[in-house]
């Protein structure tokens, strides 16, 4: 697993992802890669990346997935364009969170989606984004009109990561977080606080914080918005960094 750090894949993420690619093909030289885009990445960047010099003969894209929130899509996709291009762009989609989707939801997810998608795009509805993997590893023709616009440098949304070696409170994280319910399109870290290590994560759908199993040395949380600068959110943190220090609560074992 190569893991590379935030930003965009069509511009500063470029050179990284191209040179772990290269690398990883004349090293390893696997059968088959697996990316994973951040949530609100455009599948249409990377056609261009693969028809690089040095990739175009390592490297050919195969298929493309998208995870739809079958329970928050109609809601959203509306007033957030990245979750329609994702659709549109991608040739495999689970339409995910169908168990907790009410049916009519459910129904009115999947007919929205027939709409977006492409002709011959494959559709699967999962819970926990439980699919076959043989359709993951699927070679499928994919599909970019070329006449999409793939943002350059003057992005849409733009990020801001919290890294502290601080156990946080976890009540103040939440009412941050709670807050922020709306105006952040995603945050997601894994982190120290007061109760324990918890891997928190802000969505569309809400807040949700699970137990993380292993000790947390660093925590690290990242957050991505759309004029992220508006919000306040580095003064916002500081304060969170700057109230008082929690003792450590005994790790999960």
């Amino acid at each position: 697993m190569t893991e590379l750090a935030s930003g965009c894949v069509c511009c500063t993420l470029s050179g990284p992802l191209e040179q772990s690619l290269v690398a990883l093909v004349d090293e390893q030289r696997p059968d088959t890669i697996l990316l994973e885009a951040t949530g609100l990445a455009e599948p249409a960047a990377f056609p261009t990346l693969f028809a690089s010099g040095s990739l175009s003969s390592r490297v050919a894209l195969g298929d493309v997935v998208c995870v739809v929130d079958a329970s928050t899509f109609r809601r959203y996709e509306r007033h957030l364009v990245a979750l329609q291009r994702q659709v549109i762009q991608s040739n495999t989609i689970s339409l995910n969170k169908a168990d907790l989707a009410g049916t009519e939801e459910l129904a009115a997810a999947r007919r929205r989606v027939d709409v977006l998608c492409q002709l011959g795009a494959l559709i699967v509805e999962a819970a926990h984004c439980q699919i076959d993997r043989t359709v993951v590893y699927q070679w499928r023709p994919t599909y970019f009109e070329g006449t999409w616009h793939v943002h350059g440098h003057d992005h849409d949304y733009h990020s801001h990561t919290l890294q502290t070696e601080r156990v946080l409170p976890l009540a103040s994280l939440l009412q941050l977080l709670d807050s922020l319910a709306g105006r952040v399109e995603r945050a997601k870290g894994v982190v120290a606080t007061d109760q324990g290590p918890r891997l928190v994560q802000l969505t569309l759908a809400g807040i949700d914080v699970a137990e993380w199993p292993e000790p947390v040395a660093e925590s690290r949380m990242v957050f991505v918005a759309r004029a992220i600068e508006e919000l306040g959110l580095e003064s916002r943190l500081e304060e969170l960094l700057a109230g008082p220090i929690c003792p450590a609560a005994g790790y999960l074992r």
